[in-house]
């Protein structure tokens, strides 16, 4: 939306064009800043794939015991032991999955960092 209002005449017109600037910079700066989508926090893998295993397995030995036609508290004890032992696989297997993309995301920079330096020195070679 689009206001209008009356400019005084005795203002100085030095600071309506600093004024109109900082306006116009803030305008753009934030129609620049709507487009942006939100970053989102990264993940933390270890503990995604704790909860995702342990949630799966829990679900599974309970449907399996209430299939059997065991008793519920049965099938409770069973699921709490069997949940907290997925938890621990979970969280490894994404401790491990975390830090093998972490050390592969290294070695590309300083793969990067070392092609770069190296043409660098070749265009500095035949310069």
């Amino acid at each position: 939306m689009v206001s209008t209002f009356t400019i005084p005449e005795n203002i100085d017109p030095i600071l309506l064009e600093v004024w109109l600037r900082r306006e116009k910079k803030a305008f753009l700066a934030k129609q620049q800043t709507a487009g942006v989508p939100r970053q989102v926090p990264p993940l933390n893998l270890p503990l995604t794939y704790a909860a995702y295993l342990s949630i799966v397995v829990t679900i599974v030995v309970i449907l399996l015991g209430l299939l059997g036609g065991i008793e519920s508290d049965l099938i409770l004890k069973k699921a709490f032991p069997v949940m907290l032992l997925f938890f621990g696989i979970g969280y490894l297997i994404g401790w491990i999955i975390n830090n093998s993309i972490h050390e592969s995301v290294r070695e590309m920079v300083r793969e990067v960092i070392r092609r770069s330096e190296k043409n660098g020195t070749e265009g500095e070679l035949h310069s």
